[in-house]
């Protein structure tokens, strides 16, 4: 046994100790609602400050901003602090959200088991500059096409960026293809077009586009067949997918996201 996992702190120590943080306001609040899940009767702010070793004053503006958001509550005689409905909303919203990541995870499983070619898993950059990998799921094969978690893929990447684009409205797809030089000699009616093919059958295709020696094809799981909410990405070497096969594989991994989008954990988050 190492020595750091044979020494015992005591609950309120642990809690005393203040890590330095980013942002010290944040990680004083984090720790100030870590401290009143704790305490099933509520707390009072002296209570509270003397627990965490945190200045007083300090503490009472915390604990005041997080009553503005719901996030605590205070008694209505008492000056005692409780945890406030908010919470339950975030609490909601986190076991829908890690409900909706299985449902999918479980889906894509099958969906490669079947088809022995890598599937990822991506989110939409909140600057809408790109899709992000968050997740994958591999066949138990060698020799696989994969990016890494973590991974961000282009606007450009044509599977993937190209099934984002199609969602969009014309003008900000248009905008944002612009700015990435996909429109080649002034053709926007003939990109829109095929923007809205690809909206159409519910998937974008690549031969050859990211990296020459790999093919892909993706497919968004949409909420209200506008707003995105992951996309899902085939991504192989071109001898384990061949451009033949895309359009075949696209029609598939379109039909698993709209069996998604028909699940209530997904659709409702």
């Amino acid at each position: 046994m190492s020595l750091a996992s044979s020494v015992k702190r005591s609950p309120s120590k642990a809690l005393a100790e203040a890590p330095r943080y980013p942002a010290p306001a944040v990680g004083h609040a984090v720790r100030i609602i870590n401290y009143l899940i704790a305490a099933a009767d509520g707390a009072g702010v002296s209570e509270i400050a003397r627990a965490l070793s945190m200045n007083k004053s300090t503490c009472f503006g915390i604990l005041n901003t997080l009553m503005s958001f719901q996030v605590l509550s205070k008694h209505p005689r008492y000056a005692i602090y409780r945890l406030g409905p908010r919470l339950v909303e975030w609490g909601t919203a986190s076991r829908r959200q890690f409900s909706r990541q299985t449902i999918i995870h479980e889906k894509v499983d099958a969906l490669v088991a079947e088809i022995k070619l890598t599937c990822l898993i991506g989110q939409v950059l909140a600057d809408g500059h790109g899709i992000v990998v968050v997740d994958r799921v591999e066949p138990s094969r060698p020799d696989v096409s994969t990016l890494p978690v973590g991974y961000v893929v282009p606007m450009s990447g044509p599977a993937m960026g190209g099934i984002v684009l199609a969602y969009m409205d014309d003008s900000d797809a248009l905008k944002e293809a612009n700015r990435l030089g996909l429109i080649r000699d002034g053709k926007t009616a003939e990109y829109l077009a095929e923007l809205h093919a690809v909206r159409t059958r519910g998937y974008s295709t690549s031969a050859g586009g990211f990296r020459s020696e790999v093919n892909a094809v993706a497919a968004a799981i949409t909420r209200g067949h506008t707003e995105i909410i992951t996309v899902l990405c085939i991504v192989a070497f071109a001898h384990h997918l061949p451009v033949a096969d895309l359009a075949a594989l696209g029609r598939r991994l379109a039909a698993t996201a709209r069996q998604l989008e028909m699940h209530e954990s997904v659709a409702t988050l």
